[in-house]
């Protein structure tokens, strides 16, 4: 390569998703609270797939493949109408 010529790498963008584990509470009607386990680890990860996203969550908090995994989201709290 002479002077000036470069090469530039393309990623595509992936999701950052936090993995927290925990349940949830039904409060009442429409009405849910998620409660968070505080002894299990969190993870803040970068995914590009529904189906790698799972796996992730797989590997990282050691469930076998024949346990049914439930993901569900909630926005960030500033993301959230008052």
């Amino acid at each position: 390569m002479g002077a000036g010529d470069f090469t530039v790498e393309v990623q595509e963008m992936g999701h950052l998703v936090r993995l927290i584990v925990g349940n949830w509470s039904r409060l009442g009607q429409r009405t849910w609270k998620f409660n968070i386990d505080h002894t299990e680890v969190k993870y803040d990860v970068v995914v590009k797939e529904y189906d790698a996203l799972v796996e992730m969550v797989r590997g990282k908090f050691r469930v076998f493949p024949s346990e049914p995994v439930l993901l569900t989201y909630d926005f960030p709290y500033l993301m959230k109408i008052p």
